[in-house]
């Protein structure tokens, strides 16, 4: 089992005075294995052994939630009157109750309960939301109800009754494919087809209307299920936006452009608009990109993304010498309601283009300005008194052990559910937005912003990442500023590219690094923050001599050392006489908004801690 303790340990222990040592490590032992017993029923179908590791649930305050999924995996298991005594158990304040009692009656009339069908018979609005063999249970009463009408010649009645069923098979396949309870539940899939034929002769596609089929396609396409939404879904428009969530951007385009002409929505043309020229800059199609996201800037001049594509074809025009049309693209940015689009033109059309304008810089910018202005060193006065000496609750503690121990699982999204469920005070609320939980920091602007949102920054790991910093030179508030964006001060975090922990690091990098400390590679040691921010800031440190600058190794920890030295090669003057034109210029989206957002928090922690910045190793030529 992965260990936690000895790391959070250096960092708590000494000013939660309500808890020893002891304390900590029985909470996260039993937070561990609740967790782990959750991931064995969700993620891997290990019933029996996941039951065993679920009781350890029952000491926490999660005890409701550890008798409900412990029911579950009976019911899984076949052993429903083992499944029954854990449901009725359960708490009747638990959030979940309704779930459980849907439980109740699906295990009632499997041991042949069949009253319980009265209940349902006249059922005028059947719940949106349950667990899917509670839609099981009721699409069985019906069929029962349809086969007693048959008998006594009611066929008009028995014919709404088929009706109702319909709907019943489609709250079915909605609750499988979105369950409300986390648990994936796609192999009941056979089972929803089975019945739908035995009481239909037909498929599900076949049998439900229309507008739940469209329904059932939007189901699937948030929760990213794209291939399965073609096989509902007969809306263009749709299928447009699956096309391209699919990577499949020629499909994406010819749909697209077959609607945008009749298109009279708004929100949907500018979607379609923006599908176009996305799908022709990932095909590397610039003179088709250029034209409809010129259309775009055009038609949609209050949109985020026109405010950012302004400055990038501004910036491009300028790289060609096009300095006019430059100074035109990037002026209409300024009318941007986005605050940091609209700065972001407003500095480039003052210190790059040379243009007469009022620029008030903010986060980056600043920095820049500084940097313009000849400063070596920028120090701003500390703005707060960081102090850990908060006392969380029990429950807090619960709450972020459980955060930690179920990232990469199917039921990830369980700690939110709990969080938004639940009270906390001012302690807690301290203790678990400095470690992760931001819906807890009130956002300064929009979330979308590359200046920081989160004034102050929340704070995590302070040991660790301060000691990799000194260890390895590198600037602590901008090694806390990479640990917030990479994974949100989660320890635990793991990627879809499979980056691991604080820093995200890629597995191969991690030993790489580990080899040259000389430390031997283990991929559990880099979920210990104390090791993983020791090799994000080897990394760092180690991009940085390559390239000269933390602005440059900054890139190269999101893009990799083989892009910026491809930049460089392109564009490198530009970066040595106007790095934010170098920093605007970058070809990934993604990198360059990282950029922006990693300098300005490090703008922000420097002002929370009082650290000075040193502006030339910020951003100076790379040698």
């Amino acid at each position: 089992m992965r260990r936690i303790s000895p790391f959070l340990l250096s960092i708590f222990i000494i000013s939660y005075e309500s808890y020893s040592s002891d304390d900590i490590h029985l909470l996260e032992n039993n937070i561990a294995r609740f967790a782990y017993g959750l991931k064995l029923l969700a993620d891997y179908e290990f019933y029996d052994t996941a039951i065993y590791l679920l009781e350890s649930g029952m000491n926490t305050s999660f005890s409701d939630y550890a008798k409900y999924y412990t029911a579950r995996a009976y019911m899984f298991l076949g052993d429903l009157r083992k499944a029954q005594e854990y449901f009725i158990s359960i708490n009747k304040n638990f959030p979940w109750y309704d779930y459980v009692l849907q439980g109740i009656y699906f295990i009632s009339f499997r041991i042949g309960d069949f009253s319980l069908c009265e209940g349902f018979k006249d059922i005028k609005a059947i719940p949106e939301k349950g667990i899917p063999e509670f839609y099981e249970f009721l699409f069985l009463c019906n069929e029962r109800y349809v086969a007693y009408l048959w008998e006594r010649g009611r066929y008009d009645e028995a014919e709404k009754i088929k009706e109702r069923m319909k709907k019943i098979l489609y709250l079915y396949l909605k609750n499988i494919y979105s369950p409300v309870d986390f648990i994936p539940y796609r192999k009941n899939l056979k089972k929803v087809f089975d019945l739908s034929l035995r009481a239909f002769g037909k498929s599900p596609n076949e049998v439900i209307e229309k507008d739940m089929k469209e329904d059932l396609a939007d189901t699937l396409f948030k929760v990213g299920s794209y291939s399965d939404v073609i096989d509902w879904s007969s809306d263009d428009y749709k299928l447009a936006r699956v096309y391209f969530a699919s990577a499949r951007y020629k499909d994406a385009i010819s749909m697209a452009q077959k609607l945008i002409g009749k298109e009279k929505d708004y929100e949907r043309k500018e979607k379609l608009t923006y599908i176009i020229l996305v799908s022709y800059a990932r095909l590397d199609d610039r003179d088709n990109f250029r034209k409809f996201a010129l259309d775009y800037i055009r038609n949609y001049p209050k949109e985020r993304f026109a405010g950012d594509l302004a400055i990038k074809l501004g910036v491009e025009s300028y790289l060609e010498s096009q300095t006019q049309e430059a100074v035109k693209l990037v002026s209409l940015a300024v009318g941007s309601p986005f605050d940091d689009i609209k700065e972001r033109a407003k500095f480039l059309l003052r210190y790059t283009f040379g243009q007469d304008i009022k620029s008030e810089p903010k986060g980056f910018l600043l920095l820049l300005k500084k940097y313009k202005d000849g400063l070596s060193f920028f120090r701003v006065d500390k703005e707060h008194n960081f102090s850990e000496q908060r006392i969380p609750s029990k429950f807090a503690w619960e709450i972020y052990f459980l955060k930690i121990y179920l990232t990469d699982s199917a039921l990830s999204f369980l700690t939110s559910f709990i969080v938004s469920n639940s009270r906390f005070d001012r302690d807690d609320i301290y203790f678990l937005s400095q470690r992760g939980f931001l819906n807890f920091l009130p956002l300064k602007g929009d979330f979308r912003s590359v200046f920081a949102v989160w004034v102050p920054p929340p704070v995590s790991f302070y040991d660790e990442i301060d000691s990799a910093a000194q260890r390895f030179g590198v600037p602590v508030p901008l090694l806390k500023s990479i640990a917030l964006i990479e994974s949100n001060f989660n320890p635990a975090a793991i990627s879809p590219a499979r980056a691991i922990g604080l820093m995200q690091i890629i597995p191969t990098t991690g030993k790489e690094v580990l080899s040259e400390l000389g430390i031997p590679f283990s991929i559990d040691l880099l979920f210990d923050p104390e090791i993983n921010a020791k090799v994000g800031a080897y990394y760092l440190k180690k991009l940085k001599d390559t390239f000269g600058s933390w602005t440059l190794a900054i890139a190269a920890y999101n893009a990799g050392p083989g892009a910026v030295s491809n930049w460089i090669k392109k564009n490198g003057k530009i970066y040595c006489d106007s790095p934010e034109l170098f920093i605007e210029s970058i070809p990934y989206r993604q990198t360059r908004f990282y950029v922006m957002r990693a300098l300005s928090y490090y703008l922000e922690y420097s002002k929370f801690f009082g650290y000075e910045i040193n502006l030339d190793d910020l951003f100076r030529c790379y040698s």
